[in-house]
This record gives C-alpha cells, sequence and structure tokens, in this order.
C-alpha cells in the first residue's frame, strides 16, 4: 500500500505539478491541429484514503489507507499519530461495507461514454493501475500518430478529515508526440459530495448503514461529475476570476465548512462548476446557502 501511495504521489509530480502552472489551456491553434486522442486513465487507487490533518502544519494531510499506510514525511508528533489512530479505530466496520466497491472499474465505466462527446475526438480510452514514469510518458508519446495527442486522467479520491464530504481531484494534462517535456494543456478539477453527517462517527456510521449505501451512490456521482468536468475543462478558457466576478461557495476544507472564492462556470439543478481563484475547476453540491455576493 505504501508503495502504491508513493507512486500517486510521483503520478502528480511527473504530470507537471511542481514544473507547470495549475492551468494551461490550448491555444486555438493547438487545438485545431489535434485530430484525435490517445487517452490513458491512471487510477493506482485500490481504496478510499481518510484526509488526516497533520498536527502543526496548516493545510497538510496525511493519507491512510485500510492497513494505515502513512504518507507523510511531516508525521512525527504524537498529536499527528493520535489523529490517525483515532480515524483508524472508526473505519474498520465501513472498510468491511466497501470492500467490494471498485472505484477504477466506476470511473472506466464512466469515463469511457462521457469522452464519446468529448470536443475532440478520442480514439482509444486505456485504464491502468500502474503508476506513471518518465520513461512510460514518452514511449506513450512515441506511439502517437502525427495528428494525434495523448490525453492523461488521474484521479486520486479520499475522505475529508472529518469524514463528511467525499472528494475526488484530478489531474487532467494533454501532450504532443514532440516538443517540449510539458503539457500544452492542464487542469486539476475537484469534485466534492454533499456533506453526511455531523462529521467523525455520526458520519463514518451515515457512510457505512446499510451496506454502505449512501457511498456507493456518492461515488456514482462523483465519477460520473469528474467525466462531466474532463469535457467543461477544455472549453474553460478565460482562466481568471476577476473581483467584480467572485462569489463565496461553501466548501469543507476538512476542518469544517468554509467558503471557495471563484466564478460560476455552470448550473445544474443539484451541482454548481465554479472556477476557483486557485484556477482548479470545482463541482461543488449546490445548498440552500448556495452561494453569497
Amino acid at each position: 500500500m505504501l508503495v502504491r501511495l508513493a507512486i500517486l504521489v510521483f503520478v502528480a509530480a511527473a504530470l507537471g505539478g511542481c514544473a507547470v502552472p495549475m492551468r494551461t489551456s490550448l491555444t486555438p491553434e493547438m487545438r485545431a491541429s489535434i485530430k484525435e486522442l490517445d487517452t490513458r486513465v491512471i487510477v493506482v487507487q485500490d481504496e478510499v484514503i481518510v484526509d488526516v490533518k497533520s498536527s502543526g502544519a496548516v493545510g497538510a494531510g496525511v493519507a491512510f489507507g485500510l492497513i494505515g499506510a502513512l504518507v507523510s514525511s511531516t508525521i512525527d508528533s504524537q498529536v499527528t499519530n493520535s489523529r490517525v489512530k483515532s480515524a483508524q479505530d472508526l473505519m474498520g466496520g465501513f472498510y468491511q461495507a466497501i470492500e467490494d466497491v471498485d472505484f477504477r472499474h466506476e470511473f472506466n465505466q464512466a469515463v469511457q461514454p462521457a469522452l464519446a462527446n468529448y470536443a475532440i475526438k478520442v480514439a482509444k480510452v486505456t485504464t491502468t493501475p500502474l503508476g506513471l514514469s518518465n520513461p512510460m510518458l514518452r514511449k506513450w508519446r512515441d506511439g502517437l500518430a502525427s495528428s494525434q495527442s495523448l490525453m492523461i486522467i488521474v484521479p486520486r479520491y479520499t475522505l475529508s478529515a472529518d469524514f463528511r464530504t467525499f472528494d475526488v481531484e484530478t489531474v487532467v494534462t494533454m501532450w504532443r508526440k514532440e516538443g517540449d517535456d510539458r503539457p500544452i494543456n492542464r487542469g486539476v478539477l475537484r469534485y466534492q459530495s454533499a456533506p453526511l453527517g455531523r462529521g467523525g462517527k455520526d458520519s463514518i456510521q451515515a457512510w457505512s448503514a446499510d451496506n454502505a449505501a449512501a457511498f456507493r451512490a456518492i461515488v456514482k456521482e462523483a465519477v460520473a461529475e469528474t467525466a462531466n468536468l474532463v469535457r467543461a475543462d477544455l472549453d474553460v478558457t478565460d482562466t481568471e476570476v476577476k473581483p467584480d466576478q467572485q462569489r463565496d461557495f461553501p466548501f469543507n476544507n476538512g476542518d469544517g465548512q468554509t467558503t471557495l472564492k471563484g466564478r460560476l462556470v455552470r448550473e445544474t439543478a443539484t451541482r454548481l462548476a465554479v472556477l476557483g481563484t486557485d484556477r482548479k475547476l470545482y463541482s461543488l453540491p449546490k445548498t440552500a446557502a448556495m452561494a453569497t455576493n
């Protein structure tokens, strides 16, 4: 498990997370030159991870899975380890209830038909559990036809630190066959479910009830909404959120309900697509206190 999660961290770096801006949009000329896409979906995780907040580190998190493998270089305080232990103690029944939930399969089943309606023709979609390496990326690019580009989709899914929301963050990049070792298009997409329960044990029990019926339903919603974001992201070319466009949207940061500043991109009966001031594209639940000006 530790190896798998370490690979996941490497995937994010390999996709340009440390080398390029949060968002890079295709130029009209580049978009017109792409006749079709060879798409690779990389789902390394075999289980949902809990995003436990690290003590003394603002915004930093600790991830663990069923066997408690930790992925953080900052886990050295008794406070943080106590938080992880408390979270693990709550999770046993939940993991038993979702043992047969296959996020990789669900994601693959959703993304295949969703990309059939993508604005650029998708020639092939391949889903793999293998982490990305630079040689593999080079091999995929070398295998492209002259009119093709490569699209890579990498989702990472977690329960929030307070257990109230299910979150999926997905990095989508496009690469040319030749040229710079930087993506020509990059977007970071973030799905967040509606909060369930009051947090802690109450939320875990709610997610676990009736053979994890609520969790199973929200996984299906998450992968469908992520597929929608992948399609919508291509058309978000104006990535600046001007002050007069900003609104505050309810958002769970793992410590409780807070607000996310951004611009409304799309609205449905139950969800909002929001371009955040951090240039991530979010799918957020519509609530009674949906947004304030």
